[in-house]
């Protein structure tokens, strides 16, 4: 069955949609992390192959994660794997293996200096 979904583009986006609307952003912060484990390192505390990422989704964990087996399709479950593994999953620049590099937040601009506001006077035409 994980073969239909591995690395599928359709089931891939399926799944980034359903990580969105049953608020799996709620804990894993878009894949970085917080709540729930960041899913972008390429570490896995119960395994990263497909099968094993959907057992962790079905069944759930320890200290935290529901189980959705029998709340979702297993459909639905393998394209919320299928997403939740393309997060971390290599690039060419960081290969096989490699955890994927975090992008950083773009720099703040800096403000402007504050300018001194001066009320206008008006003057007022003589009578």
């Amino acid at each position: 069955m994980a073969k239909h979904y591995e690395g599928n583009p359709h089931a891939i986006d399926d799944g980034k949609r359903l990580f969105s609307w049953y608020n799996c952003d709620g804990c894993h912060f878009h894949g970085g992390g917080g709540i729930g484990p960041p899913l972008m390192t390429g570490h896995w505390r119960y395994g990263g192959q497909l099968d094993q990422i959907f057992e962790s989704i079905a069944q759930g964990r320890p200290n935290g994660m529901p189980s959705w087996q029998g709340k979702l399709p297993a459909a639905q479950i393998w394209e919320l794997a299928a997403y939740v593994k393309s997060m971390s999953a290599p690039t060419a620049t960081n290969g096989p293996g490699q955890p994927v590099p975090q992008t950083a937040a773009p720099p703040l601009a800096p403000a402007p200096p504050p300018t001194s506001v001066t009320p206008a006077t008006q003057s007022t035409p003589p009578p």
